[in-house]
């Protein structure tokens, strides 16, 4: 089959070969070097320098779609995406994020386990369908370097405390320090020569940065992203990533000088950033303007950002640096946040962090061989020593400051972890090393290694330590029962939508604020963080202004009724612009904060009296709720005001509610919704309602006699109060019940008989009064009666706040 003799030389290695990866794999091992490729499904046509054309028949079609490139693309993106969720599904209950778990992937797909064998070798992640990997793993961290820019606010440098400033640059400078002396008295050693002299300088220049994209993915996976840590870690990491930047400017212009090229590349550098800064910026500021508030970026305007990107990665691969490095300037030109921001990273987020991602993590993974730095410890010993000290010295230069800065002990450790932690920023450019020969394979495998014991432990190690809970734990008595009759109430309101300011000053107002016995309103606008990394709380001074129309209205509707009950109410105004999986942490600060006894949220699905209830984003704002209920410091009551879905009702829903029932069961909920219910009973225009569900069979029970005690003490201290005053305005009535069917029919003859139903959630507690209505719950967070009576069924037009008193948590010192 072989004529030619020179080809003698490798017919060997070739003969029984059957693809023509096989014989570029050959090739590369005999140092031979191909000028030409050509191949079918029956003929490969490879020519060699200063040898003549030989031809390798295959049987191609015997490997059926494996012989084409787009299925065997196919199959690899398959496999990458079955292993990582996998690993991550099995692994994630343990703290293991999914770049981990694509770590991991890599290894066993790659030359560490299944890349050892040669079916895989040869026939799915073959040498030649690698350069199409590398390219879609160039693709993913240019897009993902952008989005993690587009998403970082600069400017907040200018304006972070000392506290992150000192931690920040700390962590950044003292290992990249370390690493300079290090490298000075090693010049004359085994780091003498100019190419083990780059890689050092690579080493120590990796050890150094603190990428701001890792530490807040790391924050976000950690779900810390509104705890104080987290706050104080993406400020740090923003410092951080800030001089990380600039040393890695510097230590091009470093090498670069070792070989001629720094002039022309600082010229290429500052023309770039002339042209970022005079021109690229105006236009992006010239396409937020021209998009109105409310509505969508163009996508003409969309398509012009991401063409930029590539063509600033191109300028910069003409210059021999990474295609990353313009994608990444390019993005700080963008206006953080809506509208252009927010549209950037939701048509692009999905794709870079749950398609692009994992990919590129698993293929930077292929070339690392674990098993070499067993057989080579010895020549990479010294690489290993450096990168274990840096990381010792950039852990303590993390923990030290955070303890000058009067951090609690566990919480320094915590942050120093999460500064330290290591991500896809490390693992591309030790790729890239390896890819342009500075990184040897062992050198590689060496740092890959430590990039996942990094990236495994850190989080783990933070989510045991740190617990953002254990400040809401109940070691004071923050309710409303607890309250002396006179006390000033705090409550802490939250506003999604617009239409929730008139329905929670409707309900103020029926809390009846007087002189002497005030209320403190805290208002929350909450806004959901889209376009941007770092979560922001503004506290709004008066007289200042606001650049969100809405908060604007907020602020300017509270005065105005701030103002109409002067010496009565306090008002203060907030905004916070978080994600909206961490919302329920800047909530449950601020009543801890303010010492407030109740937390007012407002409940969203639809009513109207012809149409069943509809979901608005309701499972979204569901989750929100159910976290502020696990985690709250205080009360809290969930309000749903029937009246702002009905058009009748918008006049009346400018004022208070008129008339009042609770329906008591028993239990500390519905102790704490009567002690809300009697303050709203001051007022000697509305009227409230007691509606008391009794048991047959509690009546005979005789367990759990402390609460029944606790609820008989206070029915009767509402009766006495009541047959005292002589203008009272409380009606109390008792109704024996079997079960919840007979509850249900008894609510349903009085649903329109009032304005405003007060219920306690009562969550876990099974009763007579509410068996069989458990079974046909769909709002477990409204408890059982809360569900029922915003339920379709009901036909009511009343509104309805469900109460839920302070969970007492007890944590050890």
């Amino acid at each position: 089959m072989f004529q030619n003799p020179i080809i003698q030389l490798i017919i060997p290695d070739l003969i029984s070969f059957s693809s023509s990866s096989q014989i570029f794999s050959t090739i590369m091992d005999k140092d031979l070097q191909i000028v030409h490729v050509h191949s079918n499904s029956s003929m490969t046509c490879v020519t060699l320098t200063n040898m003549t054309k030989y031809f390798v028949e295959t049987d191609m079609e015997s490997y059926g779609f494996m012989s084409h490139y787009l299925p065997l693309f196919e199959l690899q993106i398959g496999l990458i995406f079955i292993f990582s969720h996998l690993f991550h599904l099995l692994l994630k209950r343990f703290g293991i994020t999914l770049f981990v778990a694509s770590m991991l992937t890599g290894i066993i797909l790659g030359d560490t386990f299944l890349g050892r064998y040669e079916y895989m070798k040869y026939n799915v992640y073959t040498v030649e369908t690698r350069i199409t990997l590398r390219i879609l793993a160039t693709l993913s961290i240019n897009i993902f370097m952008f989005l993690s820019a587009v998403k970082m606010d600069v400017g907040m440098v200018l304006t972070t405390g000392k506290k992150a400033m000192s931690i920040g640059v700390a962590c950044t400078l003292s290992p990249f320090i370390v690493g300079a002396i290090y490298t000075i008295t090693q010049k004359d050693g085994s780091f003498a020569d100019y190419k083990e002299l780059v890689v050092i300088l690579e080493v120590i220049q990796i050890q150094s940065i603190t990428p701001f994209s890792v530490v807040s993915y790391t924050i976000d996976q950690l779900k810390l992203m509104n705890s104080e840590l987290g706050r104080l870690g993406l400020s740090a990491a923003l410092v951080a990533d800030v001089y990380s930047i600039m040393i890695a400017f510097i230590a091009s212009f470093f090498k670069d000088g070792y070989k001629g090229g720094s002039k022309i590349y600082f010229i290429a550098f500052a023309t770039f950033l002339a042209a970022a800064a005079f021109i690229i910026r105006p236009i992006m500021l010239w396409f937020s303007r021209q998009t109105p508030p409310g509505t969508s970026v163009k996508s003409g305007y969309v398509s012009v950002i991401i063409v930029l990107s590539f063509l600033t990665g191109l300028y910069f691969f003409e210059f021999r640096q990474g295609p990353y490095i313009g994608p990444l300037i390019l993005g700080f030109t963008v206006p953080a946040g809506s509208p252009l921001g927010t549209s950037l990273v939701e048509k692009f987020e999905t794709i870079s962090y749950g398609f692009l991602l994992p990919i590129l993590t698993a293929i930077s993974m292929l070339n690392v061989d674990l098993f070499l730095i067993v057989s080579a410890f010895t020549d990479i010993q010294p690489y290993m020593a450096l990168i274990v000290a840096l990381f010792v010295v950039k852990l303590t230069s993390c923990f030290i400051p955070s303890l000058f800065c009067k951090l609690p002990l566990i919480d320094s450790v915590a942050l120093a972890l999460i500064l330290t932690c290591e991500g896809v920023i490390e693992l591309t450019a030790i790729a890239v090393l390896k890819k342009k020969e500075v990184f040897s394979q062992e050198l590689l495998s060496l740092m890959a290694l430590f990039i996942l014991f990094s990236s495994t432990f850190s989080p783990v190690l933070v989510k045991y330590l740190y617990d953002p809970s254990r400040k809401y734990a109940g070691y004071q008595d923050r309710n409303i029962s607890c309250l002396k009759p006179q006390a000033e109430l705090r409550i802490v309101t939250c506003i999604k939508k617009p239409v929730d300011i008139f329905s929670v000053k409707k309900l103020l107002r029926t809390t009846y604020p007087t002189k002497e016995s005030p209320i403190a309103v805290y208002v929350l606008h909450l806004i959901e963080l889209m376009g941007r990394t770092t979560p922001i709380f503004i506290t709004h001074r008066k007289h200042k202004p606001v650049s969100n129309p809405i908060s604007q209205n907020i602020i300017l509707s509270f005065e105005n009724y701030q103002q109409h009950n002067w010496n009565a109410v306090s008002v203060n105004t907030f905004t916070a612009m978080s994600p909206l999986k961490c919302m329920h942490e800047d909530i449950c600060t601020l009543a801890l904060d303010k010492l407030a006894s109740l937390i007012v949220i407002p409940f969203h699905p639809k009513w109207t009296t012809r149409a069943a209830t509809e979901s608005e984003s309701l499972n979204r704002f569901r989750n929100l709720t159910r976290k502020v209920l696990e985690r709250t410091p205080c009360s809290v009551g969930i309000f749903f005001d029937r009246s702002k879905y009905n058009q009748q009702h918008i006049k009346a829903s400018m004022d208070s509610y008129q008339s009042l029932c609770i329906i008591f069961l028993g239990g500390s909920d519905d102790r704490e919704a009567l002690a809300l219910a009697r303050r709203m009973a001051k007022n000697s225009t509305t009227t409230l309602t007691i509606l008391h569900l009794i048991s047959e069979e509690q009546d005979n029970d005789s367990s759990n006699w402390e609460e029944k005690t606790l609820n008989t003490n206070m029915i009767a201290d509402v009766k006495q109060s009541n047959s005292e005053s002589k203008g009272s305005t409380i009606n109390y009535q008792d109704h024996k019940v079997k079960d919840g069917p007979e509850s249900a029919l008894l609510i349903h003859k009085l649903a329109n008989d009032y304005d405003l139903f007060i219920v306690g959630r009562r969550d876990g507690i099974e009763s007579p009064q509410t068996t069989g209505l458990s079974e046909w719950i769909e709002l477990p967070e409204l408890g059982v009666m809360g569900d029922f009576l915003v339920s379709d069924y009901l036909r009511s037009e009343a509104s309805v706040l469900v109460v839920q008193k302070q969970k007492q948590k007890k944590y050890l010192e």
